[in-house]
């Protein structure tokens, strides 16, 4: 049973054997999905949501299969980065905000038999500074998916600020992050303010196709668009 799921996204269509008897005449339709309370990352498939789910693991040692090692995961993401060029490592990826480690670790959602693998994290804003309780992931995608990569927007309710980063292939490999910039409500024009309610302040971040920025102060009660 799930406890406070508080982020999804859908996997691209795979040919997986998702149960012990593998069906392969169709593609098999998954959905991640962050599980709060249990910290934790569960898959499973859309056409068969009564089967065995299956959990995400973090890829630096931090917990065992069933756990994952997460630390109160609180959003994902699904994104595609250009360059595979058959290098053996998949076009989509997966981004999971982890608020307590500070971490957004990156997953590839492969193409061979829908497999999901750990293929690094991001623990650092800019100048060093630590990520501080990530609580929602958002990509921003340039109108056709290249090499050169596309933005992954991290809402931080502890820095309450939004840092951006452009996320690209290393050899057609891993994703590597450059910072880009930190939205911050002096840029939303509503002037510095302090939760009142403690680190629940930005929850999450949205975008638009038309590059439109979206993000919910949850202590303030209000949408602000950037």
């Amino acid at each position: 049973m799930l406890s406070y799921p508080n982020g999804l996204c859908a996997l691209p269509p795979t040919w997986h054997a998702w149960s012990d008897a593998p069906r392969l005449d169709r593609p098999a339709r998954l959905l991640a999905c962050t599980d709060w309370n249990h910290s934790r990352v569960v898959l499973w498939g859309v056409d068969d949501p009564a089967g065995a789910a299956r959990y995400l693991a973090r890829g630096d040692g931090g917990g065992g299969i069933d756990a994952g090692g997460f630390r109160r995961p609180s959003d994902i993401v699904r994104f595609e980065l250009g360059g595979g060029g058959g290098g053996g490592v998949a076009d989509h990826f997966l981004a999971v905000a982890d608020y307590y480690s500070n971490q957004v670790h990156f997953f590839a959602a492969g193409s061979n038999r829908g497999e999901v693998a750990p293929c690094g994290c991001l623990r650092q804003a800019r100048r060093g500074r630590p990520l501080d309780r990530p609580s929602g992931v958002a990509v921003l995608r340039p109108p056709e998916c290249t090499s050169s990569g596309v933005f992954l927007l991290v809402a931080e309710a502890g820095a309450m600020c939004v840092s951006v980063f452009r996320v690209a292939r290393r050899d057609g490999g891993e994703p590597v992050c450059t910072h880009v910039a930190s939205l911050c409500d002096e840029l939303l024009g509503t002037g510095r303010h302090r939760p009142e309610l403690g680190l629940w302040s930005w929850l999450s971040v949205a975008c638009s196709r038309a590059g439109d920025i979206w993000v919910t102060d949850a202590d303030n009660g209000c949408v602000y668009l950037v």
